[in-house]
């Protein structure tokens, strides 16, 4: 992992075999063939209005920002219970309905 300005940017394996969640546990696919750990996701967050940006802005602030919207614009934050949050590409609709 690399920071750039106290954002992690993450660097992931492409491998299309791996977007079958169902062999895989319990995860969430957030674009780009990253993943998340269903079990520590609090909750999803569009990026719509002033409050998500604060918490954007904090977040990156005390470096606990993963991106991974690989220079996209960020749609939404997925908070979890570590306190990290994943700022990701798509919308919450879009990253529920990959899962399902």
């Amino acid at each position: 992992m690399q920071k750039k300005d106290g954002v992690v940017i993450m660097k992931c394996h492409e491998n299309p075999d791996f977007s079958d969640h169902k062999l895989y546990g319990p995860f969430l696919d957030v674009g780009f063939n990253l993943i998340v750990n269903v079990d520590r996701v609090t909750s999803i967050i569009p990026m719509l209005g002033l409050k998500a940006k604060r918490l954007y802005l904090e977040k990156r602030d005390a470096g606990l920002i993963i991106d991974a919207t690989r220079g996209r614009k960020k749609q939404c934050l997925i908070v979890l219970d570590t306190g990290e949050v994943v700022a990701c590409a798509f919308r919450p609709k879009t990253i529920i309905d990959r899962q399902f």
